[in-house]
């Protein structure tokens, strides 16, 4: 620190003409204001002010980033992030490795200025009691930042005014070391919610009916095509706790919580024991052609009077019959067959066959009405609430022409997913560990067991796939606007408040230690406010018992000095010049200020 060298005046003496020794009744000027120390350490306001200054920045900057998005979904229509924050976040390593330079640097600056008062409180502490030379420069160590001095210098700590200072000291050495860990808490980026609109396509429908001839037709192929890759899986369902509504769920998978309204499927499955009767030469009878819709020219049967069953020792499905209750509503009834194998509550049949002896049955009856419902996701409460205002989906959307004929494709969906093998009705094996039965298109395999929960997973499973593609059929004329809940990362401004508090606690403590070494300074009427500077602690040390000590001590010049055990205090005690005056400085014994 720049220091200017302030003479410290001689006692003067008032003495009577035959009175040889010094006197004790001398005039002392006192040069010991606070403006003058500083006047004459410049560099204490200087790093004061640098320490603002970059604390303002790192706080300011950091608060302002943490009120930007950092991510937006690709879907959001309102959501976008300028360009300087998109480099920012795409160098954030190197964004936050600068603002903790910057940041650290505020506090050390500030630490720099506080350790001054530290320093200058030992002058007050050594008019106190006694100190080893060796103590003092523990002391000094510490209160200029030493981090392995401190501890050892609270060991000589003996009384309260000593350990208020070096607590104050250790606070102020420790604190900058907070920077680089409280700025990495401070970058590391939390998911928040975001509420965000979004374009969706509402409709759906098909202009097709099912049909159930022999051989079968295939008509929605996309849904084949899901269904294999979730059984591989190669893939996985989306929205699989919402797979009962009429919905997009590719779509809506990514866009967090919603309320609208849609159309459910209102699905009943129940399963029973079925006899399979008359089966001839690999054919089966069902009540399919005496179901008939009408294409506009006439009506025509949903299906053949038989169908074909593939002989192979495998799971086979079919269906028996179709009613529509109503113009939303179809209810169909499929035979599930395990050929060679068997079924939870299934009724066996005898098989005449050179492969294939057996078979256990069951018939499921598959219910679907559609209705308008809200749909909520992720909370679960707003059906109840009902305040919600967007639709997704709705009957009237929906292509009216066909939409029992959308209840019927779903009903129907463990054929439609299916794939005939020789002209036959589809089948499917059970892969170990798998989640669904998987499309059987080889001609090995043997007999399974089939529980009633893999048929009714099956049965919702392959009712998804189909929905998933009627969907998207017939879709809107325009898009509907829909606002959902997701998620973005940021940098939370909760979190930045913390970079408050290490300035904040170094104001306080630098003001607590200011204070009481002004306390000190006065209490003990320390003439001068000084730091303990080389420059100081020589001019200090021209007492007569240091230059004693010192000059016994310099006759072993092949030796480590001693001096580090002599003990001293600071005030008035006997100079070295000639007239034996009393000076401001160290010794063994000295006397107290006036």
């Amino acid at each position: 620190m720049a220091e200017e060298d302030i003479p410290l005046h001689a006692f003067k003496e008032a003495r009577d003409s035959n009175d040889k020794s010094p006197s004790s009744n001398l005039d002392w000027k006192r040069r010991n204001g606070l403006l003058q120390f500083i006047r004459h350490n410049q560099t204490i306001p200087v790093a004061l002010c640098i320490g603002f200054l970059f604390a303002s920045t790192a706080i300011t900057f950091t608060w302002w980033l943490s009120g930007e998005k950092l991510q937006c979904p690709k879907w959001a229509i309102d959501c976008s992030i300028p360009p300087p924050v998109e480099w920012l976040r795409d160098n954030i390593g190197t964004v936050q490795g600068l603002v903790t330079f910057v940041y650290a640097t505020s506090l050390a600056a500030m630490a720099y200025a506080a350790h001054a008062w530290s320093e200058a409180s030992i002058w007050p502490l050594l008019a106190q009691r006694p100190y080893s030379i060796g103590q003092m420069e523990t002391f000094l160590s510490a209160s200029r930042g030493s981090v392995p001095s401190t501890p050892v210098a609270f060991r000589h700590v003996a009384n309260f005014d000593a350990a208020l200072v070096l607590i104050c000291t250790a606070l102020i050495t420790l604190i900058p070391l907070t920077a680089a860990p409280l700025v990495g808490y401070v970058f590391h980026q939390q998911i928040v919610p975001l509420e965000a609109k979004s374009n969706y396509t509402g409709g759906g429908g098909t202009g097709r009916h099912f049909t159930q001839h022999n051989p079968p037709v295939s008509l929605l192929a996309p849904a084949v095509v899901r269904y294999a890759s979730w059984a591989e899986p190669l893939s996985t369902e989306p929205m699989q706790d919402y797979r009962d509504w009429f919905v997009d769920g590719y779509k809506l998978a990514d866009k967090g919580n919603l309320a609208a309204h849609a159309v459910r499927l209102k699905k009943t499955i129940t399963c029973r024991g079925h006899q399979v009767n008359n089966i001839s030469e690999g054919k089966v009878s069902t009540r399919m052609e005496n179901r008939t819709f009408d294409d506009g020219q006439g009506p025509l049967p949903r299906g053949s009077e038989k169908v074909s069953l593939l002989m192979r020792p495998q799971l086979t499905v079919w269906a028996d019959d179709c009613q529509l209750p109503s113009s939303s509503r179809a209810r169909s009834t499929l035979v599930f067959a395990s050929l060679n194998g068997t079924i939870e509550n299934g009724i066996p049949a005898y098989v005449e066959h050179e492969e294939i002896h057996s078979l256990e049955a069951v018939a499921c009856d598959i219910d679907i009405d559609l209705v308008d419902d809200i749909l909520c996701i992720g909370d679960e409460e707003c059906r109840e609430k009902n305040s919600t205002t967007q639709t997704l989906t709705s009957l009237r959307d929906i292509y009216r022409k066909s939409l029992n004929e959308i209840a019927v494709w779903m009903a129907m969906a463990p054929i439609v997913v299916g794939v005939s093998v020789s002209g036959a009705q589809p089948m499917f094996y059970h892969r170990p560990n798998a989640p669904l039965p998987h499309l059987y298109t080889t001609t090995i395999g043997k007999g399974d067991h089939w529980t009633s929960e893999q048929l009714e997973g099956f049965i919702n499973a392959s009712i998804s796939a189909v929905a998933q593609e009627l969907v998207v059929n017939q879709p809107a004329a325009h898009d509907v606007q829909i606002q959902s809940l997701t998620t973005t990362v940021k940098l939370t401004s909760v979190r930045v408040r913390l970079l408050i508090l290490p300035v904040a606690t170094m104001l306080i403590v630098m003001a607590l230690l200011v204070s009481w070494s002004e306390l000190l300074h006065r209490k003990y009427k320390i003439p001068l406010r000084r730091l303990a500077s080389l420059s100081e602690f020589l001019k200090s040390c021209q007492t007569a018992h240091i230059v004693k000590e010192a000059s016994v001590d310099s006759l072993q010049a092949d030796t480590p000095s001693n001096l580090g055990q002599l003990k001293v205090m600071f005030g008035r005690t006997v100079g070295v010049d000639a007239n034996e005056s009393l000076i401001a400085g160290l010794a063994r014994q000295v006397k107290s200020f006036p």
